[in-house]
């Protein structure tokens, strides 16, 4: 065994560590703190241990990574996940299901969080495990193959990862891509000078070249970056990022619509306290939904997809969100009671959100912000329960009512908005806004002849109608609006008067969505919300204001006058149909699926859930594991059978002396490369004893004799049965082989991928190949 092969030089060790370091930088404008950078060094010192000692034992890379399993858990467990540690030491099943979606799903969470994340929780495990992994593989590389920047490839990767996972800084990206370069090509200079036996220079030297390398490094990296970068660098946010590109993965429209289920909190929870509030400023409102779509039926919250400026995109947040408006600072605490489900209040624009209490991990794992409408909700299977706190500090603009300062804007243009097309708005829509702003051409002169229209209408919320004749239904559909906008007067409450402003308003094409929040009529201390303060409105961006608010129901006292009494006429008396009872809606309801289904049935006994839980977060990676086995197992098959099944003697026995050496191969023997039989024997009879015993030499000494004088032998002195002799005899000397070692060397044996990579790629390793 050779002093450069294993183990592993200590100054290939030591660039791996730096460079991993390095790499690992790149996240440093994504998290909040450092303790990521921490929890990564960790994972790089696991790395190399493990590589170290997988070279000094020669392992093989996937028994290396199962020799790892339980260090890497448990590391992982206190670091990450010490919620899921029993005893706070032993991983349980929760660990090994949260180390395995850290792995497999981690990039889309840190994707999909606002920067700067919260350095604690799941999502540490992403630089835990890329340092790991980098390290890892990179002393494997270092001690088995012949590239000069083997120590650096796999660190050079995590920095690449790093930087698609970061956030647009392009200072950080000139500064990590510069040191890395020149840290890459002073461990290349050195391992090619310590490989090639060059004299080692005097330290005057040595500090001299260094410098010369890193300056010119420095500078021509520095150059590379300008080139590439000249947006990002000029100041323009122009540089690729991934978390810019993906789909995020939560789509609010699972949820039925908030403004659906108005006439719950208006009247079945008209007095039931829904949530407390302690320090909301004055004139601050709480939103719970914005929607910005409707489909003839309800109005909802548009589909997202990519775009990050639709209502419908919510994101997972960091420990701080960057406020983008001014006004004033205040810190909320919100304790929820009745309201339940997953629509989180909020006022102003949030900038830091947490959930402190029993739950806190959970709901702030569930929750989601959209900052384009500055709304939450809670994803997944986690709802609001009764008990649940929030903290969050917020920054509440001045206040743009309509009906204080609706004045002001006069003149003031709209802004435009990324908005979707409406579908299934009634005709009648049309007809009220052509009748209504005839000759306007301003956006606030035609928005307050519509806010006049329905402010002179009537309010009912369905109840106290009884003998009046009058039916007022809840919802918001097109026949519902078409029935509202038509009648002398228009009669509902803020569900129907927020849902037919916001339909006027786009019918106008401008910029309005729909809101259903609160206005609380405390401030400043504790407040309780009721059911009964629960409204809608309707908000319009101006290109200097703003979002406004705009409340177009009437006051609550504004009711509907009974129609007249019909004229009585004689005749065959006519059976008077009772009232329509409107069916209340549910005003939260979890996604499809949570209700109505039966719970599974309880599993038999203990034993059989706790293997249950050991399929549910064994088994997908023992299959993973099971399926690459008996494909290697497979391939290793049949190369055997086509090498047995050669058209002649001579090439059957040729193909099993290459069967040989790739069996002695996958036991680790040293077989060196593009020798004839005879230069191979030679070649093994100087190994030691260690690496082939001398019964085993003698006997592929017998098999190279055995081959020679059948492959060189003359066409009409071919042996016809020479081949058979060869194999059997070949698989005894095997079998003796294999005797010798333990059953985890003879799996180990099996299940080595080395043969069946190409030629080119065996040549370049150290496993028995290297004469």
């Amino acid at each position: 065994m050779k002093r450069d092969s294993y183990p592993t030089a200590v100054w290939d060790v030591a660039t791996i560590a730096v460079t991993t370091v390095v790499a690992l930088t790149a996240l440093d404008s994504v998290y909040a703190g450092r303790r990521y950078l921490l929890t990564g060094a960790i994972g790089l010192g696991l790395g190399l241990g493990l590589g170290w000692l997988a070279n000094r034992l020669r392992w093989m890379p996937p028994t290396a990574i199962l020799a790892g399993l339980a260090p890497v858990t448990v590391a992982a467990g206190l670091l990450a996940l010490p919620e899921t540690m029993l005893f706070f030491v032993v991983p349980s099943l929760r660990t090994l299901d949260g180390l395995w979606a850290g792995a497999v799903d981690g990039w889309r969470g840190l994707l999909t969080t606002v920067p700067p994340v919260v350095d604690d929780g799941p999502l540490l495990l992403v630089p835990y495990l890329g340092g790991f992994a980098a390290a890892l593989s990179a002393v494997l590389l270092a001690g088995r193959v012949k590239l000069l920047v083997a120590p650096v490839l796999p660190g050079a990767l995590l920095l690449v990862a790093g930087l698609l996972l970061g956030t647009r800084e392009p200072v950080s990206v000139l500064l990590n891509g510069t040191a890395f370069a020149a840290l890459a090509l002073v461990a290349v200079t050195v391992r090619d000078r310590r490989r090639s036996g060059t004299k080692v220079p005097g330290r005057s030297q040595v500090a001299r070249q260094l410098g010369q390398s890193t300056t010119m490094v420095a500078v021509a990296a520095g150059a590379a970056w300008m080139l590439a970068l000249p947006p990002a660098v000029s100041g323009v946010d122009d540089r690729y990022v991934l978390r810019e590109h993906i789909e995020l993965p939560f789509d609010a429209n699972v949820y039925p619509s908030p403004l659906a289920g108005f006439r719950r909190y208006e009247v079945l929870q008209k007095d039931k306290v829904l949530f407390n509030i302690v320090g909301l400023p004055n004139d601050a409102r709480l939103r719970l939904a914005v929607m910005d779509n409707y489909d003839g039926l309800v109005w909802t919250v548009a589909q997202g997809g990519g775009r990050r400026a639709a209502s419908g995109v919510f994101e997972r947040i960091g420990a701080r969100i960057p406020a983008t408006v001014k006004g004033t600072e205040a810190r909320l605490q919100i304790t929820i009671r009745e309201l339940g489900g997953v629509w989180v209040p909020i006022a102003g624009e949030p900038t830091a959100i947490t959930f402190p209490g029993q739950r806190g991990g959970e709901l702030t794992d569930a929750f989601r912000l959209n900052r384009a409408s500055q709304t939450g909700v809670m994803a997944g299977h986690s709802l609001l329960r009764d008990g649940d706190t929030i903290a969050m500090d917020v920054v509440v603009p001045p206040a743009m009512d309509w009906q204080s300062k609706g004045k002001s804007l006069a003149g003031q243009a709209v802004q435009a908005v990324s908005l979707p097309t409406l579908e299934g708005v009634p005709d009648r829509v049309g007809a009220v806004v052509a009748e209504r702003t005839s000759g306007m051409t301003g956006a606030y002169e035609m928005l307050d002849s519509l806010y006049k229209a329905l402010q002179g209408g009537d309010f009912s919320d369905g109840t106290g109608l009884a003998g009046t004749g009058l039916t007022v239904l809840p919802g918001h559909s097109a026949g519902r609006m078409r029935e509202f906008l038509t009648g002398p007067r228009p009669v509902g409450d803020p569900e129907q008067y927020a849902a037919a402003f916001g339909l006027l308003a786009r019918e106008l094409d401008l910029p309005a969505r729909v809101v259903l929040g609160v206005r609380p009529k405390e401030r400043n201390g504790a407040t309780d919300i009721t059911g009964g303060m629960v409204t809608a409105w309707v908000e319009v961006k101006f290109a200097e204001a703003g979002w406004v608010a705009i409340d177009p129901t009437p006051e609550v006292h504004n009711k509907p006058k009974p129609p007249d009494p019909p004229a009585r006429h004689e005749g065959n008396a006519q059976l008077i149909q009772p009232p329509i009872v409107p069916e209340m809606p549910p005003a939260q309801m979890p996604p499809p699926g949570e209700e109505g289904i039966d719970p599974p049935p309880e599993p038999p006994c203990g034993l059989c859930d706790a293997a249950l839980q050991f399929l549910k977060y064994a088994g997908p990676p023992l299959l993973f594991i099971g399926l690459l086995a008996g494909l290697i197992l497979g391939l290793k098959a049949w190369r055997r059978r086509r090498r047995r099944r050669y058209p002649t003697v001579r090439l059957r026995v040729a193909g099993g002396w290459l069967e040989l050496l790739d069996r002695l191969r996958d036991h680790r023997v040293p077989v060196p490369a593009d020798l004839s039989r005879r230069e191979t024997v030679t070649a093994l009879y100087r190994m030691s004893d260690k690496d082939l015993g001398p019964a085993h030499k003698r006997a592929i000494r017998e098999l190279a004799h055995l081959a020679d004088r059948c492959v060189f032998a003359p066409d009409q002195f071919e042996p016809p049965e020479q081949d058979q002799k060869f194999w059997s005899t070949m698989d005894d000397a095997l079998r003796a082989l294999s005797r010798e070692t333990s059953f985890w060397q003879r799996l180990a044996a099996r299940l080595n991928p080395t043969t069946l990579l190409p030629a080119a790629a065996i040549a370049a390793l150290p496993f028995g190949i290297r004469p």
